[in-house]
């Protein structure tokens, strides 16, 4: 899947991705198996993503860990047992733009 760059309207950021739900092995190798494909928008008081599957809703005040991969982020919220993993294009860029809106929210 070919993942667009995050583009900003507002205060919102969007690119389509996909959850990852667990780990997989394939020839021999491991490899995360994605849960749903959407999008996950990033606005001004939490992050939503819109699957074909579910929706998923992280508020900045329950935010509680931000992990940054290269192509993907992890949030960890407190109304959350197990952190949500977002498989995308530039994880560094999506956490520069949650990380400013969750400091302006907070």
């Amino acid at each position: 899947m070919a993942v667009r760059p995050a583009s900003v309207r507002s205060s919102t950021a969007q690119a389509p991705l996909r959850p990852a739900e667990g780990l997989g092995r394939q020839g021999g190798r491991w490899s995360l198996e994605p849960a749903d494909e959407g999008v996950l928008s990033i606005t001004d008081r939490r992050l939503v993503f819109q699957g074909s599957r579910k929706v998923q809703e992280s508020r900045y005040d329950k935010l509680v860990g931000l992990e940054v991969f290269l192509d993907a982020l992890r949030v960890a919220v407190t109304n959350r047992q197990t952190p949500s993993l977002y498989m995308l294009g530039d994880g560094q860029v999506a956490a520069a733009y949650v990380n400013a809106a969750a400091q302006k929210a907070l």
